[in-house]
């Protein structure tokens, strides 16, 4: 009885005390308080961050997994900074796959539907194939096989062009793997091998046959040609272009000299044009798949012949970055036979030919 009492004097006293025709409003605060006040002090209490309604002092969270919350307004930063959002949009990510469908799913499952095939945009699932006469159209990935079957290309038809070479090769691992880059792409590049290697590796030699690249004479044993006598040097040629014709049915149409030396012995002996470059990052310096990739996107041009080596695996990760590179630049990934061709120069035996 005693309590009762003293809450009853309180409510007489808050009564008494509120001026002649006053009513009262309830409030609600962000944390979840409330309180009765007079009319007079509601504004007085908004400046202090209170709210006319209940539902003004609460907010509504969802988190990337799909669920949802209601809290006060006061606690929203410690739901945030556990990883739920204010908005719903926020939860959930648009994927895409190479057949066209979409789908949006909560962003905790994106990376089971990246495991799937997936992917986070649209371009990723969508390749830009050429037909002659500059015409190009985006399809697809799914549909790719179906348009090169049909004469498309991953290169334009014009354009400028260049060739990627390969020396000391082939190396099983790491030729694969430039293998998978051009196949991936629709380039070529030309393999001058070395025979003791093709001897090795004939089904990498037979590969990049098949996919159109050139494939050509690196020597034997890779001697400097230039300190051999005319025997040496016709032997080293001879006794790799019976490897390469064992490999794939034919004789390689190129020379490439170890090192780059060659003289007046040499190209009288080659009994074939003698194939150098003009662009070379020296993969074989210690250089980063990165450094590589760079030296060849900045330096190459119209024209160029580009020498790397297959023996190394940051060349084989450099040229995963260079294909795609230089076909975004506009650049058609050719053969040396087909960049001669293209250039109207005849190549002929004995002459060396750095660029065209």
């Amino acid at each position: 009885m005693k309590k009762i009492g003293v809450v009853f004097a309180a409510f007489l006293l808050l009564f008494i005390s509120m001026p002649v025709g006053s009513t009262n409003t309830t409030i609600y605060a962000p944390d979840g308080r409330s309180a009765i006040v007079s009319d007079e002090s509601v504004e007085t209490y908004l400046s202090l961050g209170w709210y006319h309604s209940y539902e003004d002092t609460v907010s509504t969270l969802y988190t990337a997994d799909g669920r949802s919350a209601t809290v006060y307004k006061a606690d929203v930063p410690t739901y945030l900074s556990l990883g739920w959002y204010e908005n719903y949009e926020d939860t959930v990510q648009t994927l895409y796959a190479l057949d066209g469908r979409s789908i949006t799913v909560y962003k905790s499952e994106v990376m089971a539907y990246l495991s799937l095939g997936w992917y986070k945009t649209y371009e990723e699932t969508v390749e830009r194939l050429y037909a002659p006469h500059d015409i190009s159209i985006l399809v697809y990935k799914a549909e790719v096989p179906l348009y090169l079957n049909l004469g498309w290309s991953r290169m334009p038809h014009t354009g400028p062009m260049v060739a990627l070479t390969f020396d000391d090769g082939p190396h099983g691992q790491h030729t694969d793997s430039i293998l998978d880059t051009l196949e991936k792409y629709g380039a070529k590049a030309t393999f001058f091998l070395l025979g003791c290697q093709a001897e090795k590796y004939p089904m990498q030699v037979r590969r990049a046959h098949a996919l159109g690249c050139d494939i050509g004479n690196h020597t034997y044993i890779h001697p400097n040609l230039s300190a051999c006598s005319t025997d040496r040097v016709r032997t080293e040629i001879s006794r790799t272009n019976a490897i390469i014709k064992n490999a794939v049915g034919e004789e390689a149409v190129f020379l490439r000299p170890p090192y780059g030396n060659h003289n007046k012995t040499v190209r009288s002996s080659a009994g074939m044009p003698l194939i150098l470059w003009n662009v070379d990052p020296q993969d074989w310096n210690h250089k980063t798949a990165n450094e590589v990739a760079n030296h060849v996107i900045q330096y190459a041009r119209d024209g160029s012949i580009i020498l790397m080596h297959d023996i190394y695996g940051s060349t084989a990760e450099a040229v995963k970055i260079i294909v795609p590179a230089l076909i975004k630049k506009g650049f058609r990934l050719v053969t040396v036979r087909e960049l001669a061709e293209a250039k109207g120069t005849s190549l002929a035996a004995g002459f060396a030919y750095y660029g065209f």
